[in-house]
């Protein structure tokens, strides 16, 4: 029993490591041209900066609020109508036809998805795949 929790200890001192580490490397990186009070005034900085990359990762505040929301609002919706396997199928070839649609449109998609981490890029294209109706709508005219 003391050596599982002997490892469980160095596993939670490793997990602890790893993220002081993660959080103050940027700033070790600069060390050379930095002092030691600007490192402390950075490494209490990096939590806001952070949080506000997050809160603009789609552009502008407004439009990551927007895009979290109505694919949240959407999705849950999904979810409690999935409790029926027709509604479940149904939403999952609305967005499959939503994806293949802005594909074959090739409907601009801002910010570039190139540049956004994965779950950021899945999470943009699922918001787009929701409106592909409306995509059409506006080709036809």
């Amino acid at each position: 029993m003391d050596y599982f929790r002997g490892a469980v200890v160095l596993v939670a001192c490793m997990i602890a490591a790893y993220k002081i580490v993660k959080w103050l490397w940027p700033i070790i990186e600069q060390r050379k041209t930095l002092t030691p009070i600007q490192m402390i005034e950075r490494a209490m900085m990096a939590p806001g900066e952070e949080m506000e990359r997050q809160a603009t990762v789609f552009g502008s505040r407004r439009k990551t609020l927007v895009v979290g929301l109505v694919n949240l609002g959407l999705i849950c919706a999904w979810g409690f109508l999935a409790r029926w396997p027709l509604f479940l199928w149904f939403g999952v070839a609305y967005q499959c036809i939503g994806h293949l649609v802005i594909r074959a449109m090739r409907v601009p998609i801002t910010p570039e998805p190139s540049s956004l981490k994965f779950h950021n890029r899945v999470w943009l294209r699922m918001f787009y795949a929701w409106f592909w109706p409306v995509y059409l709508a506006y080709r036809r005219k």
